[in-house]
């Protein structure tokens, strides 16, 4: 009897880790959907990140199709943040700030490119324009490597580190005819009203 207790918590341990196992375990797959029955294909997962960190959607169950009505439209894919020009391109523009600052970032840049040129890399500001708390660079460069001396330069105080409040790099872009890049860089600014 003095050993009772030691049965019954390693019995209470054993079907703990029972039911713990069979949580990681699939439910049961439901069956392919089958042409000849009329069932929708199951979407591929769809992407989604949301700042740094990737995520996957699960892909939707299959639905039977009823006769006669139309199959749903496909799920439209989630905007990749930092990856559109929306923000900027929606920002109205403060004339008063936005001259200085344009004034200063085309001091900046001209810095950057005498220090990118004694490095050999080659690399030039395409436009340049500022709204309220934002301003957009257009860079055109002929080779990633000019590109990565670029992104080195902004990221020091030569560049924009300790101007501008946080640095958002764009896609980068290659011109199927010449090989040559263009991207965009937005110096964000958080200003006090």
């Amino acid at each position: 009897m003095k050993y009772v207790w030691i049965f019954a918590t390693i019995g209470a341990i054993a079907a703990g880790v029972w039911v713990w196992r069979g949580r990681d375990r699939p439910a049961a797959a439901p069956p392919a959907p089958s042409a000849a029955r009329g069932t929708a294909a199951a979407a591929p997962p769809a992407a989604t990140i949301d700042a740094g960190a990737i995520a996957v959607a699960p892909a939707p169950l299959p639905v039977p199709a009823q006769p006669g009505t139309p199959s749903p439209p496909p799920p439209e894919a989630p905007p990749v943040a930092g990856g559109d020009s929306l923000p900027f391109d929606r920002e109205a523009r403060d004339p008063g700030w936005a001259v200085d600052q344009e004034r200063e970032l085309k001091v900046r840049m001209t810095h950057v490119g005498e220090l990118l040129a004694d490095r050999g890399a080659k690399v030039e500001v395409v436009g340049a324009e500022c709204r309220a708390t934002q301003c957009r660079l257009a860079i055109a460069a002929s080779a990633e490597a000019d590109l990565s001396a670029l992104y080195g330069v902004l990221e020091s105080p030569d560049g924009l580190y300790g101007w501008a409040d946080a640095v958002v790099l764009g896609q980068i872009d290659r011109d199927p005819a010449t090989g040559g890049l263009t991207t965009a860089v937005t110096a964000v600014f958080e200003r006090e009203e």
